[in-house]
């Protein structure tokens, strides 16, 4: 039987626990590059992940702003063609040309070519008599028979401006005041349809003068 000598014993042995600690450290080094690469592996796609991310909410923002330009652009293009048509409109729409009303024709002397509704400003200018030899304009009777000027014009529904027949009055809020040049700007309240204007009064061989009317 053979007995190895001790000191090459020692020797087998530490060559043994040399091997060993060696294999166990490369398996070290091993496991260690394999976690590395696990770990730049996830980081990458942590980075492909947030990248995406970024660049879908970059798209989603692009595509908002672009449908908020579109919809203002939108409203602004729409609102221009309202404008347009209004004004194309406005255009076509003859204006009420001014109307000339003789006292000789009585209440109906004069009637508009379009239909008016709801508040509608003229302007009444023009006089003439047709309370006999007194003056009068739209509102106003301002001379004595003997065409003195009264001191305090008479206001009366007769001898007036007449609108659809009837007196002003009944189209007026209030009765402007006197004025020296005849000449008044007011609103009426148009019944609609179509208007008639003229002098209040029923005795038309002896009225003379007449009324402007002006729609505004």
């Amino acid at each position: 039987m053979f007995n190895p000598n001790p000191s090459e014993l020692k020797r087998r042995r530490e060559q043994e626990e040399e091997r060993r600690v060696f294999l166990m450290a490369d398996g070290t080094k091993v496991d260690t590059a394999v976690t590395i690469s696990v770990a730049l592996v996830v980081l990458l796609l942590f980075g492909f992940l947030l990248l995406g991310g970024l660049l879908s909410h970059a798209a989603k923002g692009t595509a908002q702003a672009s449908s908020g330009t579109s919809t203002t652009q939108g409203n602004a293009n729409a609102q221009a063609t309202a404008n347009a048509q209004a004004t194309a409109t406005a255009a076509a729409t003859p204006k009420e040309g001014p109307l000339t009303a003789l006292f000789s024709k009585g209440a109906d002397a004069a009637k508009t070519t379009q239909s008016f509704s709801g508040p509608t400003k003229i302007t009444v200018s023009g006089t003439g008599q047709s309370a006999r030899t007194s003056f009068n304009d739209a509102f106003y009777v301002y001379t004595d028979p003997a065409g003195h000027a009264l001191a305090s014009p008479q206001h009366t529904k007769f001898h007036d401006l007449c609108i659809d027949g009837k007196s002003v009055d009944n189209f007026v809020q209030s009765i402007p005041a006197y004025k020296s040049s005849h000449t008044y700007t007011f609103t009426i309240n148009a019944p609609g349809g179509l208007l008639t204007f003229g002098v209040c009064d029923d005795r038309l061989n002896d009225n003379t003068g007449s009324f402007t009317i002006t729609f505004l």
